[in-house]
C-alpha cells in the first residue's frame, strides 16, 4: 500500500509554519534572506523604535538557521530597549515573538511568561493590529499545547481586533495566519464547513496580497481537505474533483513563478499527491497522468533530497508496473 505520510506531514507543516521561516527554504533562499534583514538592522538609528519590527524579522531568520543563540540574544537586547518606551507595542510584539521561539525550543515556562508579559504589555497599547498579533501569538501557542478550545477564542479575538486594524504592510498576511489556524484546529476536530471557510478566506487573502507562495500553499490545503473529504464519503466524486481541481491549480502557479517559489521541494509535493489521486482514485483511463506526475515527483523530489517522496512516486510507479504485469 502507498504510504502518504509525507502529504500529511506536508499539510501540518503548511497550516502551522506559515508565521515563521522555516528550514524548508533552500539554503541560498534563506541567507540571502537572512543579509537583507541583517542589512536593513544596521540602517535603522539606535533610538528608532520602528527597528524593533525588523528585530523580530531577523531573529526568526537566526533562530530558523540554527543561531538560536543569537536570535535570543538579539530579543533579549532589544526588549531592554523597549523597556524605556512609552508606547508599549513594541515591547508586545517582541515578546510574542520571543514565546513562539521559546515554545519551539521547548522551554515552555519561559514561553508562557513571555506572553503573558506581551499581554499585560499590549492592553496598555491602542494599537489594534499588535493587539491583534498579540492574542494571534498566544492562541498559535495554545494550539500546540493541546488546549485548541481556548486556542480557537484567542483566534477569535485576534480577528475581531485585525478586522478593525488599519490597513498595513503586515495586515493581510497576520490575518490569513489566523485563518490558517483556524483551519488546522476545525481540521482536527473533523468540522468540515468551517475548515473549508477558513481556507477560502485565507486563499483569497492570499490571491489579494498576490503572494504565489501563499497562494500554492493555499491550494495544497484545500486539495489535501477536499481529498480527505472524499475518503469520508467515495460515492461522492464531487470532492475528489475538487481535490483535484485545487491540486492542479497549486501546479499552475508553482509553474508560472518558478523562479520566485522559494522551496523546489513543493513541485515534487503536488506532483506526488497529483499522481496518488489518480492512480487510487480515477478510472484507468487516468493512469497516463498518474504516470505522469509520478515521474515529475520523482524526478524533482530526487533533485531536491526529498527521499521519501522519491519512495513515493516510485512506489506509485512500481505498483501500477505490477497491474500492467499482471494484465498482460
Amino acid at each position: 500500500m502507498i504510504k502518504i505520510i509525507e502529504k500529511q506531514k506536508y499539510l501540518w507543516s503548511l497550516l502551522f509554519s506559515f508565521f515563521l521561516l522555516t528550514l524548508n527554504h533552500s539554503d541560498i533562499y534563506a541567507q540571502d534572506l537572512l543579509s537583507k534583514l541583517e542589512e536593513e538592522y544596521r540602517q535603522f538609528k539606535p533610538g528608532d523604535p520602528e527597528k524593533v519590527f525588523i528585530t523580530g524579522k531577523l531573529a526568526q531568520a537566526l533562530f530558523f538557521n540554527q543561531r538560536e543563540n543569537e536570535a535570543f540574544e538579539l530579543l533579549k537586547k532589544d526588549l531592554v530597549f523597549t523597556n524605556k518606551l512609552s508606547e508599549t507595542k513594541y515591547g508586545a510584539y517582541l515578546n510574542t515573538i520571543l514565546a513562539i521561539n521559546q515554545l519551539i525550543a521547548d522551554d515552555k515556562l519561559n514561553s508562557r511568561l513571555s506572553i503573558l508579559k506581551a499581554k499585560a504589555l499590549v492592553d496598555r497599547s491602542k494599537d489594534i493590529e499588535t493587539k491583534g498579533y498579540v492574542y494571534y501569538g498566544y492562541g498559535w501557542i495554545l494550539a500546540r499545547e493541546q488546549q485548541e478550545s481556548e486556542a480557537v477564542k484567542q483566534f477569535m479575538i485576534a480577528l475581531s481586533y485585525l478586522d478593525q486594524a488599519k490597513q498595513s504592510n503586515t495586515l493581510i498576511s497576520r490575518k490569513a495566519n489566523v485563518y490558517k489556524e483556524l483551519t488546522s484546529i476545525y481540521a482536527n476536530w473533523n468540522e468540515f464547513e468551517l475548515q473549508e471557510k477558513y481556507s477560502k478566506l485565507a486563499l483569497n487573502l492570499a490571491i489579494k496580497q498576490d503572494d504565489p507562495m501563499t497562494i500554492f500553499d493555499s491550494y495544497m490545503s484545500l486539495g489535501y481537505m477536499y481529498e480527505q473529504k472524499f475518503l469520508d464519503s467515495p460515492e461522492d466524486t464531487k470532492y475528489r474533483n475538487l481535490a483535484e481541481n485545487s491540486y492542479l491549480k497549486a501546479l499552475k502557479i508553482y509553474q508560472d513563478n518558478m523562479g520566485s517559489m522559494p522551496i523546489p521541494s513543493n513541485l515534487a509535493y503536488v506532483a506526488n499527491n497529483l499522481a496518488h489521486l489518480y492512480y487510487k482514485f480515477y478510472p484507468k483511463e487516468y493512469r497516463d497522468k498518474a504516470i505522469k506526475y509520478a515521474e515529475m515527483a520523482r524526478l524533482k523530489a530526487t533533485e531536491t533530497k526529498q527521499f521519501n517522496l522519491v519512495a513515493s512516486s516510485h512506489g506509485i510507479l512500481s505498483e501500477i508496473a505490477l497491474e500492467d504485469g499482471k494484465n498482460e
